[in-house]
C-alpha cells in the first residue's frame, strides 16, 4: 500500500486585503510544502478570507502568490503584502533556496542584493505600494532595462 504524505505547513501569515471600494478585510495566508505530491509545483498557497478559500500552487511561493493575486484581482481585491508591492521581486536564489518567501525591494538602476532591501513576501505592506500582477511585471521589466547602456 502506497502512503501519501500530507502537505507540511511551512509558514502562516495574517495580512489585509484591500477591496475595490477601499475597505479592508483580514486574510490568512498558509504556505504548504507539497513536494511529495508534486516536484514541479511543490509550493501550495492557501488564502482564507470571509469564509472563502483561494489556492495557488507553483514552483515557489512568490509564483503561487501571483496565481492567487490574479484570482483576487478578478474580484477587485489586492493583498497588502510585500510580494504584491509594485517594486518587489525575488532573486533567483531567494526563489530556489528560500522558496520565494523573501523578495527584494527594487530601485531603478540599483542591482538586487542588498540585505537591507530584502523583506518577507507575506509581511504586511502599505496600501499605496501594492499593485496588480501586470503592473509589477512591467516595473520589473523597466528595472531590468535600467541597466542597459
Amino acid at each position: 500500500m502506497k502512503l501519501k504524505r500530507e502537505p507540511v505547513l511551512r509558514a502562516e501569515y495574517r495580512a489585509l486585503l484591500r477591496q475595490a471600494d477601499g475597505s479592508q478585510i483580514e486574510a490568512l495566508f498558509y504556505c504548504f510544502d507539497d513536494s511529495m505530491a508534486s516536484l514541479d509545483e511543490p509550493c501550495r498557497l492557501i488564502v482564507k478570507f470571509n469564509g472563502e478559500e483561494l489556492k495557488g500552487t507553483d514552483r515557489d511561493f512568490f509564483a503561487a502568490l501571483d496565481k492567487v493575486r490574479l484570482q483576487l484581482e478578478a474580484r477587485g481585491i489586492l493583498p497588502l503584502v510585500n510580494g504584491a508591492n509594485k517594486t518587489s521581486y525575488p532573486s533567483s536564489m531567494a526563489r530556489d533556496m528560500g522558496s520565494g518567501l523573501s523578495v527584494y525591494r527594487l530601485q531603478l538602476g540599483k542591482p538586487m542584493g542588498d540585505l537591507e532591501d530584502l523583506v518577507q513576501t507575506f509581511e504586511a505592506n502599505i496600501i499605496d505600494q501594492v499593485s496588480s500582477v501586470a503592473d509589477q511585471r512591467s516595473f520589473v521589466e523597466q528595472w531590468h532595462k535600467s541597466f542597459a547602456k
